[in-house]
C-alpha cells in the first residue's frame, strides 16, 4: 500500500480508490482502551498470536515503511477482523 493522505483531499483520494472508512464501534474503542491501560500499567500479557497478528498487519504496508514498535493495533480488533489481514 502506498497511501498518502491526511490533507484536505483525503476524501477524494479515498473515493478514487473506492475505499470506505468505517468508524470503530463503542465496543472496539472500549477494548483497545482497556488494552492500552493494561499495557501502560504493565499488566497486559501478549500472546504469540497477538505478535503474529501485529506482524501480519504491519507487513501489509511493506518493509520500507517505518513504524514505531510502540504503535499497535488493538489485539481484540485484529482477532475479530482477521479477514482484513489474510
Amino acid at each position: 500500500m502506498n497511501l498518502e493522505f491526511g490533507g484536505k483531499d483525503t476524501n477524494e483520494i479515498f473515493a478514487k480508490l473506492n475505499l470506505e472508512l468505517i468508524e470503530n464501534t463503542p465496543e472496539e474503542i472500549r477494548a483497545v482502551t482497556i488494552e492500552m491501560d493494561e499495557r501502560i500499567s504493565g499488566s497486559w500479557v501478549t500472546s504469540e498470536e497477538d505478535e503474529e497478528l501485529q506482524d501480519k498487519f504491519w507487513s501489509l504496508f511493506g518493509p520500507d515503511k517505518i513504524r514505531s514498535h510502540d504503535l499497535r493495533i488493538g489485539s481484540t480488533f485484529l482477532k475479530q477482523n482477521i479477514d482484513l489481514i489474510k
